[in-house]
């Protein structure tokens, strides 16, 4: 079940209308029925490798808490780690490594055909989640929960299982056992302001903006190398606005289900440098390598050199999580190697005006091996953009015949509404934000005011869903959902 679908649409709003009429002591356990049936949709045994990280993990930190030897509660929550960890590696690491391993020269291991399951959806995300709560009962910040049932929902919580952001247990937990008997207006406006937006983000910004990138990425032998460029450009846009939109949508589900999800992004293209573009992008995930490698690998308390060392390792541990090749893994590198190189040389007086575009040349380049199948086809891209600078517009016309329409009317009004609704996103994306301090608040007062942005952005959703479920079917799942 897609969340961009109306069947998420639909069984979306009788979940909200069940969750208020069934009483707040069952509400949990209604909840929990709910995102496994939600699970269940997208494969239904993967719904055993969530139920034995819930248990492995709940049952782990219980034990834990129990135990008064230090030397056993590490036993315990290595063990826990390592069986959760292993879970991840078995179903979507394991072929990659294997390869490494042959590739190296050691010859081939038997097959893992028994383990090919596929990858289930979320698992880079529970398992996080799982570990991360093992290692916060270990360092005692709080106590384990003993109701199965609501930690369950805490790993399983539907609008945020498959793509984040990456629950913690001293935010979630105490909210499940306070659940309120009516909604809280105020966070039923935002959430339905959020999912608005969201939706908006992704149905009308980041599906209809990849059009044409995948249009330019599918014919680099013939395409000017400025439409290349531009293309690498207007990805950063798709996937900032696919995952933010997502995240929008979650949280916006966890508001009007009567739960408050973390922010995920804080107007990451804003930033100053490449350390606060990572403090405001996929906020959930970076706090969380900062929190349980960054700071046990010594943080930056042993030196300049070691600072730097645990720095890169993040940085790649970072990319491995996105995904089992060798694009990722370039990809955090990079990364690894802008924030390495900001430490060494950088200083504060750098021009503060011109750092948010040299930043997003940086991060725009890093994007091309996200994006690329392979790092050959990353590199291809990459030498394409040095293609002869000629007229875009032909090329503009060429890619959008060639993937959507036949009319070049069409095609200009494509182009018009496109660049309406990217500064329209981006602008209220960035002031409500502004406005609220970071946590959305006061969004629902401040789209009050736009009744004809909001009409129009609500136009546009509706006009691109039906145009890319029909004329064109280039609507797809969301870009995180496949890590």
């Amino acid at each position: 079940m897609l969340f961009n679908s109306i069947s998420f649409i639909l069984f979306f709003m009788i979940v909200v209308g069940l969750n208020y009429i069934c009483p707040v002591k069952w509400r949990v356990l209604f909840l929990l029925a709910m995102s496994w049936i939600m699970y269940i949709t997208w494969l239904p045994k993967h719904l055993l490798v969530l139920i034995g990280i819930i248990l492995i993990s709940y049952m782990d930190a219980i034990a834990i808490s129990k135990v008064s030897s230090e030397r056993i509660k590490k036993i315990l929550l290595g063990g826990g780690i390592i069986i959760c960890i292993g879970c991840l590696i078995l179903f979507k690491y394991l072929k990659f490594f294997l390869n490494i391993y042959t590739q190296i020269g050691f010859g081939k291991i038997g097959t893992v055909d028994a383990f090919d399951w596929g990858i289930p959806v979320g698992l880079s995300f529970f398992t996080l989640q799982a570990v991360g709560y093992m290692i916060d009962v270990f360092r005692k910040k709080y106590l384990p929960e003993r109701n199965f049932i609501h930690y369950s929902l805490f790993l399983s919580f539907f609008p945020q299982i498959a793509a984040g952001p990456i629950a913690r247990g001293d935010l979630i937990l105490p909210q499940l056992r306070n659940l309120k008997k009516e909604p809280d207006r105020i966070a039923f406006k935002e959430g339905l302001s959020l999912l608005f937006i969201g939706y908006f983000k992704k149905i009308v910004l980041a599906d209809t903006l990849s059009i044409y990138v995948n249009g330019v990425y599918s014919n680099l032998e013939i395409v000017s190398g400025l439409s290349v460029l531009i293309a690498v450009f207007v990805y950063s846009f798709v996937i900032y606005f696919d995952f933010s939109g997502y995240s929008d949508i979650a949280i916006g589900c966890g508001k009007l289900l009567g739960i408050d999800l973390m922010v995920n992004f804080y107007v990451p293209y804003a930033s100053t440098s490449i350390k606060q573009f990572w403090a405001n992008w996929h906020i959930s995930l970076s706090s969380w390598l900062r929190d349980y490698i960054y700071f046990p690998l010594g943080g930056g308390k042993h030196g300049k050199c070691r600072k730097y060392i645990n720095i890169f390792i993040i940085f790649l541990v970072s990319g491995l999580w996105h995904g089992a090749a060798w694009t990722f893994v370039i990809w955090g590198g990079i990364h690894g190697i802008y924030r390495v190189c900001e430490e060494m040389f950088i200083r504060e007086s750098f021009v503060r005006r011109i750092r948010p575009y040299v930043n997003f040349l940086l991060i725009s380049f890093a994007w091309i091996f996200f994006r690329a199948e392979s790092v050959h086809k990353a590199l291809e891209i990459i030498s394409s953009i040095g293609n002869k600078w000629t007229d875009i517009l032909t090329d503009y016309s060429m890619v959008m015949a060639d993937q959507v329409f036949r009319s070049q009317t069409f095609n200009l009004f494509y182009l018009l509404t496109v660049m309406i609704c990217l500064w329209i996103g981006l602008r209220i994306d960035r002031v409500s934000l502004r406005i609220g301090k970071g946590n959305y608040s006061g969004l629902a007062d401040f789209l009050k005011q736009k009744y004809i942005t909001i009409y129009y952005m609500g136009m546009m959703i509706i006009f691109y869903f039906i145009l890319q479920n029909g004329m064109f079917a280039q609507t797809g799942q969301f870009i995180y959902f496949e890590f």
